[in-house]
């Protein structure tokens, strides 16, 4: 079971180019609540069957991540509500400059049973447990316009803005890419396949001649039609060298200066090794994403975003509101590598925020 924290991350105000998941659905956002989801305020996680004393210990340790004065102490105040008002201070302060992306909350536990994820069950009172969780907030980014007046001031600029974004996002929250959306498409509708001929042979293998039942093999949709629907640049990774984006970042355009710099900056947080928590050995997949990068309104990204939640619905067990799960160290030393991992990860999501500005336009 799970209690209320507030919002950990600065949630993007209510404006009328964000596209909420569920609206965007149509029919399909009639079965969206069968999926796990949280509050507007999204909660800590915490159970009744753990001992008071060891979220004592939790809180004690989390007051380290903040200024104890800006914790507001009620009368019998409980050592959970203590962790959730340092862990969303602690947070928010870190990502106070995030606009545009998705925002998230924190889940604190003890156990990988509150999170409803396996493989963290190992804990041995040594870590307690540390969520991400999605704040169903997201938003449908547009790149062509921004992209292609990148690559008219200097050529490969906007290019190598979208690959470093798509980067980052794998190393903070994942956004649905053409590259995401089309590993989700060889399962939605090409049988596990990534080419026309193969997804052909194993349609007719299933007695599918006519892939999705459209009346000709011609009219079916392809990967080479998902494909053909976004520059070919999105799939190459196409990338500027570092010499040539400090040369771009001196130039007297202070926007496309700010995007070189922005780039190379997020190119050294690699090196630092910066990120936050997955789901690797969860067990789970994420259902919500930070954002959706489309490139204009005839590609197929709407079309596999909105097909994708549809089969999701139909195995919600297998998915989570969980974008990441970290164990959280006891030991002293320990956790103050863990903090500055974490705090590294911020600020590379922070950076993300600042390049989707200058790339993406947010659609209604």
């Amino acid at each position: 079971m799970r209690t209320s924290t507030g919002t950990a991350l600065k949630q993007v105000e209510p404006r009328a180019d964000v596209r909420p998941l569920t609206s965007s659905l149509g029919s399909v956002a009639n079965v969206f609540l069968t999926l796990p989801s949280v509050s507007e305020k999204v909660p800590v996680e915490a159970t009744s069957t753990v001992t008071a004393e060891r979220w004592v210990e939790v809180a004690l340790q989390v007051l380290e991540l903040v200024d104890e004065k800006e914790i507001k102490v009620g009368k019998n105040l409980d050592p959970r509500e203590v962790v959730q008002q340092a862990l969303s201070i602690w947070a928010s302060k870190h990502c106070s400059g995030i606009k545009v992306l998705g925002g998230f909350g924190i889940s604190a536990a003890l156990s990988g049973d509150d999170l409803s994820v396996q493989g963290h069950d190992d804990l041995n009172g040594e870590h307690w447990l540390i969520g991400l969780c999605s704040a169903q907030t997201e938003i449908y980014f547009t790149l062509k316009p921004k992209v292609e007046a990148l690559e008219a001031l200097f050529p490969g600029l906007g290019h190598t803005a979208v690959h470093f974004a798509e980067m980052a996002s794998y190393r903070t929250v994942t956004m649905f890419t053409p590259n995401v959306a089309f590993g989700h498409a060889q399962y939605l509708y090409w049988y596990g396949q990534e080419t026309d001929d193969d997804y052909i042979s194993e349609a007719n293998g299933y007695g599918d001649e006519n892939g999705e039942d459209e009346g000709s093999e011609e009219h079916s949709f392809k990967p080479s039609d998902f494909l053909k629907s976004f520059p070919d640049f999105f799939f190459s990774g196409e990338k500027l060298s570092p010499e040539h984006l400090k040369s771009i970042a001196e130039s007297e355009d202070s926007e496309a200066g700010e995007v070189a710099r922005i780039i190379l900056s997020i190119n050294q947080s690699f090196d630092d090794e910066a990120r936050l928590p997955d789901l690797e050995d969860c067990e789970v997949d994420q259902v919500y994403f930070s954002g959706y990068m489309g490139w204009d309104d005839n590609d197929s990204l709407s079309r596999c975003a909105d097909d994708f939640i549809q089969s999701a619905n139909e195995c919600s067990d297998s998915y989570t509101d969980l974008f990441g799960v970290t164990k959280v160290p006891f030991n002293k030393k320990a956790f103050q590598k863990w903090r500055a991992g974490m705090e590294k990860g911020f600020e590379l999501y922070t950076q993300l925020d600042r390049l989707m500005q200058l790339i993406g336009t947010t659609n209604q």
